[in-house]
């Protein structure tokens, strides 16, 4: 299962979260917070004996680490944004 780093913005704490790709974390572990979490940027690992199984090329699985990460970019420039907004 892929690994995902996630910052509580309650607790500012980050933690790494095991889950599938589909799946998020929202609930903060160490400070009991309901939908406190956010997913930070991460770096793909790449597996050789994972790829060899699924025939899986590097390239895709790099080029959807970095759709995923635009993704979370794109989500945290909108939240400033809005921040900075109602200030």
């Amino acid at each position: 299962m892929p690994r995902y780093k996630y910052v509580c913005l309650e607790c500012e704490v980050e933690s790494i979260q095991v889950h599938g790709i589909s799946e998020s974390a929202v609930d903060c572990g160490l400070c009991e917070t309901s939908g406190s979490l956010q997913r930070s940027l991460t770096t793909p690992t790449i597996s050789r004996r994972r790829l060899s199984k699924q025939k899986q090329e590097v390239g895709s699985l790099t080029n959807e680490y970095i759709e995923e990460n635009r993704k979370i970019l794109k989500d945290m420039k909108k939240e400033i944004v809005n921040k900075n907004d109602k200030t």
